[in-house]
């Protein structure tokens, strides 16, 4: 059975209503935040490669001040994350190229290669979050 847009998430509901939860008694400021994983989950649900990709991009650049760092590949490297949650940030700081592709390549004589397929599970996203939420 075929999904409809409203089932086709890359943030779980779960996840956004934790951090809408522990946002309420914290001093962190999170509606840009949520406003930008709204944004996601709906760009994902249409299939719309670059918008999910610069969006994922952009949650990637918001949220490293939460874990303490400056940038994402410190929250990446630097975080005590296991051994499975060091894979899906590897993974999320690798993704970020594509971000930068979607954003600063110039247009050219050569195909665009970035299919919507190139964007990872949400999981590693999904993991990442809960960490933040924990955190605010």
């Amino acid at each position: 059975m075929p999904r409809t847009v409203a089932e086709e998430t890359y943030v779980a509901a779960t996840v956004i209503r934790l951090i809408e939860d522990k946002a309420a008694q914290s001093s962190w400021d999170c509606a840009k935040l949520l406003q930008l994983i709204r944004e996601l989950n709906d760009n994902y649900a249409r299939r719309n490669a670059y918008s999910a990709h610069t969006l994922l991009r952009a949650i990637l650049d918001h949220i490293p001040p939460i874990l303490g760092c400056a940038h994402f590949t410190a929250v990446a490297d630097n975080h005590p994350w296991g051994r499975t949650d060091k894979g899906y940030m590897r993974r999320l700081k690798e993704v970020r190229l594509q971000g930068d592709d979607v954003l600063h390549r110039q247009i050219s004589m050569k195909l665009d290669v970035l299919r919507f397929e190139d964007l990872p599970t949400g999981a590693g996203l999904n993991r990442l979050l809960q960490e933040c939420a924990d955190r605010l």
